[in-house]
């Protein structure tokens, strides 16, 4: 009878194991990519508090809510939100400082401690469903945008497409002007000459076609841009 080798049975193992081993350290490792929310949940999350009528004094807020409003609603959907200012204005520097903001108005702006250079208007960037819009509101454009909204519907293509929003810190009379709304979040449509530019936080694993929001109100914006 052969004898087993028990030191030839050991190094051939040895070796194997060593080879496993090498195999392993040459293989590439691999890290997943950081999952957020989508943007139909954003979606579901905003038309939530549309439906609840949602207030001011809904979230416990004391002064201007839209931005925060915005912000509560991407980071409930799971959204990465690159703010968490209740300023419109420190909003967008925020988003601009990550690379994230696009710009649609070009002027500069100077508000408060915060300030803003001429920008180059990004011609070719289409708005999504889920970003933030910033909205002119008061006529000023010397100091900014003044009110912040998600977007919920586009339509058309590039930095000029026609967005739908629902957003917080407005409503009230439709046949005066009031700056600051406390009633609840509505829809709008907002044309070319009321948005600074989009706000894009990151999402997830969205689907490519259209979010449904047919069943969402939509209230035209028009009479602040005459």
């Amino acid at each position: 009878m052969r004898k087993f080798n028990f030191k030839k049975a050991i190094a051939t193992i040895s070796a194997a194991v060593s080879l496993c081993s090498t195999a392993v350290a040459m293989s590439p490792v691999t890290t997943n990519a950081a999952t957020y929310g989508t943007r139909e949940k954003l979606v579901e999350v905003a038309e939530k508090y549309l439906n609840q009528k949602a207030t001011y004094a809904t979230f416990g807020y004391t002064s201007d809510w839209c931005a925060s409003f915005a912000h509560k609603c991407v980071t409930e959907a799971g959204g990465k939100d690159y703010s968490s200012s209740a300023s419109t204005t420190q909003t967008l520097l925020d988003y601009r400082a990550k690379g994230k903001y696009h710009a649609k108005k070009t002027n500069s702006w100077s508000y408060s401690t915060r300030s803003c250079p001429s920008l180059t208007k990004d011609t070719n960037y289409t708005p999504k469903v889920g970003d933030l819009a910033l909205i002119e509101t008061n006529g000023k454009i010397s100091d900014g945008p003044d009110h912040t909204a998600i977007v919920v519907r586009v339509e058309g293509s590039g930095i000029n497409a026609i967005v739908y929003t629902i957003e917080g810190n407005t409503g009230g009379d439709e046949n005066s002007y009031l700056p600051y709304y406390k009633t609840s979040t509505v829809t709008r449509d907002y044309w070319q000459n009321a948005v600074w530019g989009y706000c894009s936080p990151d999402y997830s694993n969205s689907s490519s076609g259209p979010i449904n929001t047919e069943e969402i109100s939509v209230v035209p914006y028009t009479k602040y841009l005459e």
